[in-house]
């Protein structure tokens, strides 16, 4: 109830604010899942606006996680609707700029029919400051460790994970940081039967939890710009994911792994590899250390900030 009357309360104060904005001096922001009947009215205005993919369209992810929910026995997806579906459908044809964190999503778009000129890309960042710090990697006399952050769920392929770490059988640990999804507990609570895995909770520190691993394993099945995967880079750190977690940063023996989504078989390969050969993994992670301030948060903002300045321009012309 606090939370609808609060949704309500806001979409009253934007409405009113539309009524005493400019249209030719300022452009609207969204994230996802705005009201229609708001972006209707700020349509109606003449304002230029722009929406932010936090991750794919739904019309793109609800096939790829109705698939991982029903090959676990779990039915459909339960989080996106073919309802919510076309509601995005509708909302983004409102929009004169849509940020698109990675290269999936910008063809997903296409896919949906958002035309070209539209479509920005652009990255989420990272808060660099907060690694300038960071104490040094100590490796020696312990065993290659994996790293696993975020919430532990299907969607971010963690159920794959847990299946590649037991068929790789590493002379390894591996480490668990985040939420745990109760859907994942189960499976989770049985790997951990078989040991070399330690779960961590919520961790604050990420830069010492980044500098106490070797490597980033993030198999994520569907996603948009992953601020770990650029925080893992400036830790130094080589990490292996798929197309949705790249991230515009990683890319396949250059500065990472990159694997198909949905496959432990491959998961495991590439974890294998890189715990067996730590001149190729610190060469990774060197690749990866070198690029990462690109993907700062100034450099990031600065980017959507020059996009929404050109499309203001491109109105007043």
């Amino acid at each position: 109830m606090t939370r609808g009357y609060a949704k309500s309360s806001l979409q009253r104060s934007f409405s009113r604010a539309l009524k005493a904005a400019d249209p030719e001096k300022v452009i609207l922001y969204f994230w996802p899942h705005a009201p229609l009947s708001l972006l209707r009215e700020a349509r109606a205005q003449g304002f230029v606006m722009a929406r932010e993919m936090i991750n794919n369209p739904c019309r793109t992810a609800k096939p790829l996680l109705d698939e991982a929910y029903s090959k676990r026995g779990l039915g459909e997806y339960p989080f996106i609707t073919w309802e919510k579906v076309a509601a995005e459908d509708e909302e983004l044809t409102y929009f004169d700029l849509v940020f698109a964190s990675n290269i999936e999503v910008e063809k997903s778009l296409r896919q949906i029919g958002v035309a070209d000129h539209k479509i920005k890309p652009a990255v989420f960042g990272y808060d660099s400051h907060a690694f300038a710090d960071a104490p040094a990697r100590q490796s020696e006399g312990r065993p290659v460790r994996f790293l696993f952050l975020g919430t532990m769920e299907v969607r971010k392929g963690f159920l794959d994970l847990l299946d590649a770490w037991k068929l790789a059988d590493l002379n390894a640990e591996l480490w668990l940081a985040g939420h745990v999804d109760p859907v994942v507990a189960g499976p989770l609570a049985s790997a951990m039967e078989g040991g070399k895995i330690r779960q961590l909770g919520f961790v604050s520190d990420v830069a010492r939890l980044l500098s106490d691993v070797d490597v980033f394993v993030f198999p994520t099945i569907e996603e948009g710009g992953p601020q770990v995967t650029c925080e893992a880079a400036a830790m130094g750190l080589p990490t292996i994911t798929t197309k949705m977690g790249v991230g515009r940063l990683v890319r396949d023996g250059e500065n990472g792994l990159v694997i198909p989504a949905m496959d432990p078989h491959a998961l495991a390969a590439a974890m294998t590899r890189l715990a067996d050969d730590k001149a190729y993994r610190e060469e990774l992670g060197q690749a990866a250390a070198r690029e990462a301030p690109q993907f700062s948060y100034e450099r990031a903002g600065h980017g959507r900030g020059e996009t929404l300045v050109n499309a203001m321009r491109a109105r007043s012309a």
